[in-house]
């Protein structure tokens, strides 16, 4: 069997013909490796804290709103984490110590096989006073799922979903007790759990909540893992992870360093939104969270200035967390208006505070569709938000610079994504653009990446399918 396109290649690589296997066998043992496992065995835990963290976790991520759509946006819908949770266990109304559980998106929870040591030292990493009634939600990122369909780009989709994730966590949490988010934390302790019992993962974030967790029950069933036999040689699917971490090289490895102490700040430049805009007033978090969905497609209706401004005002929610004080000047808003119906006036000074504000004077829509890569279900937006970043401050002031930035963009479009709910906005993200096209469109700085961009309008009845779902290599430029 000749593979098409190496059939005149005069001397393939060494990479390109190196074989993982040494023999037929082998790589026929790799094809069958689907072994079963037997039952595992449960436990009851008693932990309040356990139980409403599974319920905070279950209501921000996994539980499908109205419309059948996750409560957080994700890159052709892969979802590329993994949740756990640090809580006290409790018998006979004391402390029996800190244990960590994973919690699966179809609402099973597992023991992570930690020794105490390990989760004692996670706790007082993670929250020095090493309260009890603290649980500590983890997102931990496993950017190989969305890299083995996108390619080295699905590692930038992975953090911009893991931030989605952790902003809703956030959110929810808060509306249950005092929560608080921490990035960069953990130091040693996280990596002994990675290395361990998470390889390939990187800790995008934590979110720590303490309230009084009054639930119906406080007792969850457990799975109890079997003890894996350690294989002689790597399994064919460890190959696959280790190769698409490959892609990217040691420069975009997890990072590890402790977090400043927890701060109230902003997400973004915009200013703090009016009180009735505030995601964070009792229960316009939760509904607005249920309510989301990406949009299909747009059927080209206007969107006036206080529609655009809806999803926007969002961006001005307070959130507690340990990012500094003007580390979200590093991040820009530009809003690009396909069709304005208001004055460059009236846009300026409802959407000029959160960014700035460019309208188009002669609309192009085969142009915009152009610069979203062909996908034809964009071309009808009546707006679209482009969140950048100084090149400089992006890729030459370290790696936990770079996080931050793509922590924030990502935070913002969930906040953006609650805000257009609330206010019955369509909005979708865009994966696959072309930032040269936009940069010309919406007249960019030089020295700005495009990090992120959403498309704003009113959704279609009738949907233009995505290209990401059934063309990817076409949505992505490639051939």
């Amino acid at each position: 069997m000749t593979l098409i396109g190496q059939r005149r290649a005069a001397s393939p690589s060494a990479a390109a013909t190196a074989p993982w296997f040494d023999s037929l066998a082998e790589a026929w043992q790799a094809m069958n490796d689907l072994r079963g496992t037997l039952p595992s065995p449960t436990r009851n835990v008693r932990s309040a804290a356990l139980t409403s963290a599974i319920e905070i976790v279950t209501d921000a991520l996994y539980l499908p709103g109205p419309s059948g759509q996750r409560r957080v946006p994700s890159a052709g819908a892969i979802f590329p984490y993994t949740t756990m949770v640090l809580a006290n266990e409790e018998h006979g109304g004391l402390s029996t110590g800190w244990s960590l559980f994973q919690v699966s998106s179809d609402g099973r929870v597992s023991d992570v096989p930690v020794e105490k040591a390990l989760t004692s030292g996670l706790a007082q990493a993670l929250h020095p006073a090493a309260d009890e009634g603290v649980a500590h939600l983890l997102l931990l990122n496993r950017p190989w799922m969305s890299i083995r369909k996108y390619g080295p780009r699905g590692y930038l989709y992975s953090r911009l979903d893991a931030a989605h994730a952790l902003v809703n966590l956030l959110g929810i949490a808060l509306e249950r007790g005092t929560a608080w988010l921490r990035l960069n934390c953990g130091g040693y302790e996280v990596e002994n759990l990675l290395s361990g019992h998470a390889p390939y993962h990187e800790l995008a974030g934590v979110v720590s909540v303490r309230g009084e967790f009054t639930t119906s029950s406080t007792t969850v069933e457990a799975i109890k893992p079997h003890a894996p036999a350690i294989p002689a040689k790597p399994l064919a699917r460890d190959l696959l992870e280790a190769t698409c971490w490959s892609l990217l090289g040691e420069r975009v490895s997890p990072a590890a360093s402790a977090g400043p102490a927890v701060g109230e700040t902003l997400l973004h430049t915009g200013l703090p939104s009016e009180g009735q805009q505030n995601l964070r007033l009792a229960g316009r978090w939760s509904r607005a969270s249920a309510m989301r969905r990406s949009a299909r497609s747009f059927d080209g209706r206007p969107l006036d200035a206080e529609q655009i401004k809806a999803p926007l005002s969002a961006l001005g929610t307070e959130l507690p967390m340990n990012l500094q004080p003007g580390g979200a000047s590093a991040m820009e808003v530009t809003v690009f208006v396909a069709d304005p119906v208001d004055s460059d006036i009236t846009l300026d000074r409802l959407l000029g505070r959160y960014g700035r504000v460019v309208t188009a004077r002669r609309t192009d829509r085969a142009a915009i569709a152009a610069a979203c890569m062909g996908q034809q279900q964009l071309r009808e937006a009546q707006a679209f938000v482009l969140v950048t970043a100084s090149r400089s401050r992006l890729l030459y002031h370290g790696r936990a610079e770079f996080e931050e930035a793509l922590f924030r963009a990502g935070a913002g479009g969930q906040l953006m994504y609650l805000g257009a709910s609330r206010a019955g906005v369509g909005i979708t993200t865009i994966g696959g653009f072309d930032p040269v096209r936009w940069a010309e469109l919406a007249g960019l700085p030089k020295d700005h990446e495009l990090l992120y961009l959403a498309a704003l309008g009113n959704e279609a009845a009738v949907s233009v399918p995505k290209l990401d779902r059934d063309a990817p290599a076409v949505a992505h430029g490639e051939r």
